[in-house]
């Protein structure tokens, strides 16, 4: 039984994580032993040596991901393909690789969001323990990616009168303040208000605003329909962060 990150497991220690793994070197020996030394840990590995083959393969994956990039290859710039990373498959994990690093590679390569910077060659136990925690992050990425996708939907499937009821629970309004609001009656409120609830799968409206607090960029994209409410309704929505 091998020790992981916050826990232990049996058999190869990376096998746990669905994260795939994406190797961007143009050396092909290197390619090669990482690749073999990931997948002897339970990795799960595809290699490139060209960056267009790769992010022609990244492109299609919509998977949780961690992505080990040369920070300099022949022909390409390591930080031009972490920011065509960033437009095509925002859900991965980007590691740089170097030989030899500058203060301002490394500077710019954290400022256009990797998550960390390597010296090669990727060899021994405490590269795995680096790769464990990299796919760990990249699971959890992954994961709130699609919390945000099912936060999406359900948001989707509300009526516009219960829209306007989200946003004044949001709020903290209760149900009389909701009915007093939108001139409904109290039981039509509370109508809406369970039909709300009962969408979003919460059971108050506690749980409600915290789903909404972690899924903030998605509840702004939406807001639009807010510019339609009072001008009172609207301003609340900017005291989350929308």
């Amino acid at each position: 039984m091998e020790s992981d990150v916050g826990g232990e497991t049996d058999g190869p220690r990376l096998s746990q994580y669905e994260a795939q793994v994406f190797l961007l070197d143009d050396e092909q020996e290197i390619n090669a032993a990482s690749e073999f030394f990931l997948e002897q840990h339970g990795a799960k590995v595809s290699s490139f040596t060209k960056a267009d083959s790769f992010l022609d393969e990244v492109a299609e994956y919509s998977g949780p991901g961690c992505v080990l990039l040369d920070m300099k290859m022949p022909g390409t710039n390591g930080l031009l393909v972490q920011n065509e990373i960033s437009r095509v498959a925002p859900q991965l994990v980007v590691v740089f690789l170097t030989g030899r690093a500058t203060y301002s590679s490394c500077a710019e390569a954290m400022r256009l969001g990797a998550h960390d910077i390597l010296q090669k060659p990727l060899m021994g136990l405490e590269f795995i323990d680096q790769m464990a925690s990299y796919l760990k992050e990249a699971d959890q990425r992954w994961q709130a990616l699609k919390d945000k996708v099912d936060f999406l939907e359900r948001y989707n499937t509300l009526t516009t009168r219960e829209r306007e009821v989200y946003f004044l629970l949001l709020d903290g309004n209760q149900t009389k303040q909701v009915a007093f609001q939108l001139n409904i009656s109290v039981s039509t409120a509370e109508k809406h208000v369970r039909n709300v609830l009962r969408k979003f799968h919460v059971d108050s409206s506690v749980r409600l605003i915290l789903a909404s607090v972690r899924c903030g960029d998605l509840v702004e994209a939406q807001a639009s329909v807010a510019e339609q409410m009072p001008a009172p309704e609207f301003n609340r929505l900017r005291r989350f962060g929308m």
